[in-house]
């Protein structure tokens, strides 16, 4: 198993693509505490790892706030508490904002800086001296196509997520001396609950509210012409988590249905 005996800490673990790793983790052998923010999606987690016949011991949840250093800290070393090490990190948890420059408030933006930026810096910041202690693990931080292109009504996320590249590639260079790996995954449109509500605004604006038209337009605008799904994601961090990849650091993984390649 790519994960076996690994113990990985996970933050936003009860949607989307945070659970589809979590559960994909798991499957894979690792020891997994990942952070919560409401309990009844935690517990549904437990609940789908059990209905798998995966070790509900190898799981280990906690309530988060990625923007509470001193919280953060606690958790992680919780996490190595429980499990003994830190070998892998997914800096996944985020929030996300439609809205023009002039739309966008100045409050809204440091509220989503708060969360996709300084979360994964104060992730990072307080799990990688347990990395270090290992000597070769690995880090996935959780970016967006729009590390990678611009898009509209998007002025305060996509400056977000130009700054997780950006932390990504520093971070990579900092820590290749410790022969931690840090690679980035790029994901374009996948049906996820976070993106649901970004989709039920475009419907809104473009389709009358029709979602479907709006879901179908979308679709249309990847290569491969459908979303992608949460699980897809999740395989590949499973494998940038993993030994596997093992000469690739510093890396943006576009997992976009072909989006940025046009």
């Amino acid at each position: 198993m790519l994960l076996q005996d690994k113990v990985v800490f996970i933050t936003g673990g009860t949607s989307g693509i945070g659970k589809a790793t979590v559960l994909a983790a798991l499957r894979e052998g690792a020891k997994v505490c990942f952070t919560w923010r409401k309990k009844e999606e935690a517990d549904k987690v437990g609940w789908e790892a059990v209905k798998a016949w995966y070790n509900i011991d190898d799981l280990l949840f906690l309530e988060w706030d990625v923007t509470d250093e001193g919280k953060l800290k606690e958790q992680i070393e919780e996490c190595v508490k429980q499990f003994g090490k830190l070998d892998s990190i997914f800096a996944n948890a985020g929030i996300h904002k439609v809205g023009t420059i002039v739309d966008t408030s100045l409050e809204d933006r440091r509220k989503m800086f708060a969360v996709d930026v300084e979360g994964v810096f104060l992730t990072l910041k307080y799990g990688i001296p347990h990395l270090q202690k290992n000597g070769k693990w690995s880090i996935v931080i959780m970016g967006s196509d729009q590390c990678l292109i611009g898009k509209g009504k998007s002025s305060a996320y996509g400056a977000a997520k130009g700054a997780v590249w950006q932390l990504t590639k520093s971070t990579a260079i900092d820590y290749a001396k410790d022969n931690i790996r840090v690679n980035c995954v790029c994901p374009g449109t996948i049906d996820t609950p976070l993106a649901r509500g970004a989709m039920k605004g475009f419907a809104e604006e473009n389709f009358g509210g029709d979602m479907e038209k709006g879901v179908a337009f979308l679709e249309k605008a990847q290569p491969l012409e459908r979303l992608g799904t949460p699980e897809e994601v999740a395989e590949t961090v499973v494998f940038l988590l993993s030994d596997k990849p093992g000469f690739m650091t510093g890396s943006l993984v576009s997992i976009d249905g072909g989006y940025v390649a046009m």
